[in-house]
């Protein structure tokens, strides 16, 4: 048995209710993704803030992007205000 497909013919009003329809499940999608990472973010703080270690995160390049308040205490300085800086390892 063989379908035959048949163009619709869309009326504007159809064509921007789909627009309207696909730009909603977009931002849903991304507001489910930020949420995601949110929870993520919130869970690795409690992870950090927990340990007794201090700990360090830099990028490739060496800048500071984050650190847990036991690797503060270590250095005896706040890093919080130097996120983004280049952190000298010696």
């Amino acid at each position: 048995m063989h379908h035959i497909r048949q163009a619709r013919n869309f009326q504007e009003r159809d064509l921007r209710t789909i627009e309207l329809l696909t730009i909603q499940i977009a931002a849903m999608s991304k507001r489910s993704l930020l949420e995601r990472v949110r929870d993520g973010n919130t869970r690795m703080r409690a992870i950090l803030d927990a340990t007794r270690d201090g700990v360090i995160f830099l990028d490739r390049d060496g800048n500071l992007r984050d650190a847990n308040i036991t690797a503060e205490r270590m250095l005896g300085i706040s890093l919080e205000e130097h996120i983004g800086e280049n952190f000298p390892l010696c």
